[in-house]
């Protein structure tokens, strides 16, 4: 490694880790994700590094030692800042990893803002809202796995940590960095070791990063990939790795692969079913959580199914047809008597159906909705790393999979409920349009 990476992110899912690195590297940084945590650590040379510990469904004790062990390899790295990746939508244990990441990192304070503007996220007099809406009202404040249901970004710290929290409402926000400064300031003398910030606009975003580049260099930034943006923005010209990576792709199709229920996923999917050269094949859910072994040919038949669509050159799309599976889902895990893991049976059903396709020459890369999707179809093909180019579009990034059996591949990954409905229509467009390495 020749220099020290400006960032270092934590992150708990991969989707997160992804559009938060993918944001940084949209501003000339050069940027490496570790799916499976940090083992391989030594091997990376980046700006930016982020480590995804997966933790956002994880008990609170695990998911403290995950984000402590993850902020220990990064400082051990020589990280320049770190920074904490928070769900736009507060879901997961974010107060309980903010704090542990404060203690592992040694830092007093640390700022936090979920707002992501480009993404309908704005905060508002300390309240999260999604697309106008508070939080407490919409879908992601009510997800059955990890929804908080607390729309109050001051609150949710306050219930989550030991530390005092003050808020730099939308009016200093509004009158520019000095005044958000003398905020800070006022609340740094009472006491305060979190700072609740409010934004509701592009603007407001480049107005807090000027203040935490300027004033707070060492302190921590937890924010979603729209400050992970801002923050890269003013920072990068001090020292971006100018000498990057090319993005190109071998020949091949695409295979998209949405474990995600979220309207905003189903909506993409019904437009991107339009294109001619695109087949969609319902995941048949109930069959995989019945039993290992209809798992297993639920899996083979899915893969002669998709490889007869890619023999007829058409991109092809894995995708959760029915809610009602969520339901049994959520039975079995609640289901104290049973030894079925029904999260290992449906990462069996990936691991059977990618190391069947992956065996033949077909793909060029995955496109995959969903972070535990996203978690659970890189574990299956082994990837080690992911190097992370930028934004196909705003918080929908698009990299290259380093080790394991889709190495060289391109991989774009896509939380469930971002992006308009054209989105993976014009996921598939740019990626069409990839140069194509020689054969």
């Amino acid at each position: 490694m020749s220099k020290k990476p400006l960032f270092g992110i934590v992150a708990d899912d991969l989707t997160g880790a992804m559009d938060s690195s993918g944001a940084m590297a949209t501003h000339g940084l050069s940027a490496e994700v570790l799916p499976h945590g940090g083992d391989v650590l030594s091997q990376i040379s980046a700006d930016v590094i982020c480590i995804n510990t997966q933790s956002r469904l994880l008990p609170e004790t695990q998911a403290r030692q995950a984000v402590v062990t993850a902020t220990a390899r990064l400082l051990l790295f020589g990280c320049d800042r770190l920074y904490k990746k928070l769900d736009s939508t507060l879901r997961g244990n974010v107060g309980v990893e903010l704090a542990a990441m404060m203690s592992a990192s040694g830092v007093e304070h640390a700022f936090v803002c979920p707002a992501f503007p480009e993404m309908g996220r704005t905060v508002r007099d300390g309240i999260l809202e999604v697309d106008g809406l508070s939080l407490t009202v919409t879908r992601e404040g009510n997800d059955p796995f990890s929804g908080v249901g607390e729309a109050s970004v001051v609150r949710l710290l306050q219930m989550q940590t030991e530390h005092s929290v003050g808020h730099v409402p939308i009016d200093l926000v509004d009158q520019g960095p000095n005044a958000v400064l003398a905020g800070v300031e006022s609340l740094l003398a009472a006491g305060n070791t979190l700072f609740a910030l409010d934004a509701v606009s592009p603007e407001h975003m480049i107005t807090l990063a000027s203040v935490l580049r300027d004033f707070y260099p060492n302190d921590l930034v937890a924010g979603s990939a729209g400050l992970a943006s801002t923050l890269a923005m003013a920072t990068s010209h001090v020292q971006a790795d100018t000498v990057g990576e090319p993005l190109t792709r071998s020949a091949g199709d695409f295979l998209v692969i949405s474990g995600s229920l979220h309207p905003a996923s189903y909506e993409q999917l019904k437009r991107l079913s339009e294109a001619a050269n695109v087949a969609l094949l319902p995941i048949e859910t109930a069959a995989i959580l019945q039993n290992s072994k209809a798992g297993q040919e639920t899996a083979a038949s899915t893969v002669l199914e998709a490889l007869r669509h890619f023999a007829n050159r058409k991109h092809v799309v894995l995708f959760e047809e029915s809610p009602e599976s969520i339901q049994s889902l959520l039975d079995l895990m609640q289901d104290a008597s049973s030894t079925f893991d029904p999260i290992q049976a449906i990462a069996n059903f990936y691991h059977h159906v990618l190391t069947g396709l992956l065996d033949q020459p077909i793909l060029s890369g995955l496109v995959v909705i969903g972070g535990e999707t996203a978690h659970m179809v890189t574990k299956a093909i082994g990837a080690k790393s992911i190097r992370v180019f930028g934004d196909v579009r705003s918080g929908i990034p698009v990299g290259r999979l380093k080790g394991g059996a889709a190495d060289g591949n391109l991989l774009v990954t896509k939380a469930g409920g971002f992006g308009a409905p054209s989105a993976l229509a014009e996921v598939i467009d740019y990626l069409e349009d990839v140069p194509q390495t020689e054969a």
